[in-house]
């Protein structure tokens, strides 16, 4: 199963978040995090406690407090195809397959969401704000949404 960028941007409630023009004001900022806060919860995933991927705007440690629990992404993309031990029986190999799928759908999920919050504040704010991380190959590629929050 493929997951699209369009697909998961599709569940988001605010396509494109309120501009900030000059230099972002700490009232501006937090509206645009409740902007984001509200895209974020929309996209379900099973490590968001119901909460979506909000954990990607939030602290760890604000997360924790308000949810009881950390939010654990995973760290590395599942891999491509199942491992299927020798002498699986079928049944438990096609488990095994239908899981390994989700996971990959949940991973190209997360991955889909990253790019999207970042670039949705990206087109919020004026480039000055963010030149510093904009890197000339790559631009915003490795950038976390809180990590470009915290830098404006």
């Amino acid at each position: 199963m493929i997951i699209t960028r369009e697909s998961v941007q599709a569940l988001m409630p605010n396509q494109t978040l309120t501009t900030i023009h000059g230099e972002p004001t700490h009232k501006a900022v937090r509206k645009l995090e409740k902007e984001l806060g509200a895209n974020l919860i929309a996209v379900d995933c099973p490590w968001g406690l119901n909460k979506g991927h909000l954990g990607e705007l939030q602290t760890a440690a604000t997360f924790m407090a308000r949810n009881g629990a950390a939010y654990v992404p995973p760290a590395h993309a599942p891999p491509p195809y199942p491992v299927i031990p020798p002498g699986t029986a079928a049944a438990e190999r096609e488990r095994l397959k239908a899981e390994n799928e989700t996971n990959l759908g949940h991973w190209q999920t997360l991955q889909h969401v990253r790019r999207i919050v970042v670039n949705q504040v990206a087109e919020a704010i004026e480039p000055v704000y963010y030149a510093e991380l904009d890197d000339p190959d790559e631009g915003l590629n490795d950038i976390l949404v809180r990590d470009l929050l915290d830098h404006i």
